[in-house]
This record gives structure tokens, C-alpha cells and sequence, in this order.
């Protein structure tokens, strides 16, 4: 792994990942074109959580205990690789895989458990 580097925002590695996912944006680790796997700073501002909140859904209290995790938490679950950051959009996505609506009802519920 590559040296630690300081990126102001996530719009700023806009031309330089192919795909940026939660994952990524928890752990601090990003794949940048040409140079490889590096150490970032912490890139996942409160907004974006709420981006992901958002996007995961639920009652107010379950958005905020799924913010409390994101916020606090390292950690490593299947779904954090299909949360995706578009750029054009400037927001999270969610690829699914065969049920979208059960998925995220799934993810939800381990998020709040995590709390």
C-alpha cells in the first residue's frame, strides 16, 4: 500500500478511481489509477452518511442509529461494496442483487444491531 494522502473532498479523486464504493470511504483505503491501493483521510463527511441514510431508508431513529454506526464504526459487510458513490450524481447508489427492497430491509437491520 502506497503512502497516506490528503484529498479535500470526495469530488476530488473524480478522475482518479474507477469506482468508489462505502466500503472504501469507512476504511480509508482507495484504489487510485495508475499509483494503486492508498491510505486516504477520512473522506466520509456527516452528508454523505446522510446520503446513505437516505438511501437505506427507514424511521427517523433507524436513520440515526444507521448514522451513529457509519460515523463511528470500521467494518467489513457484503453490502458495503454495493453502496457506490456516482459522480455525475454526486451520490450514493445501491446495486442490488435480485431483491432490492429485501436487501436493504437487511442491511438496515444489521446496521441497527451494530449499535
Amino acid at each position: 500500500m502506497k503512502a497516506k494522502r490528503n484529498y479535500k473532498n470526495i469530488e476530488s479523486l473524480k478522475n482518479k478511481v474507477r469506482k468508489l464504493n462505502l466500503y472504501n470511504l469507512i476504511n480509508q483505503t482507495i484504489y487510485i489509477n495508475g499509483i494503486g491501493w492508498i491510505k486516504t483521510n477520512d473522506l466520509l463527511t456527516d452528508d454523505l452518511i446522510d446520503q446513505v441514510c437516505e438511501l437505506l431508508g427507514g424511521h427517523s431513529k433507524t436513520k440515526e442509529k444507521i448514522f451513529n454506526v457509519l460515523r463511528r464504526q470500521k467494518f467489513n459487510k457484503w453490502y458495503l461494496e454495493r453502496i457506490n458513490y456516482n459522480f455525475k450524481r454526486k451520490c450514493f447508489t445501491y446495486c442490488a442483487g435480485q431483491d432490492y427492497p429485501a436487501e436493504l430491509q437487511e442491511i438496515r437491520k444489521d446496521l441497527v444491531n451494530k449499535y
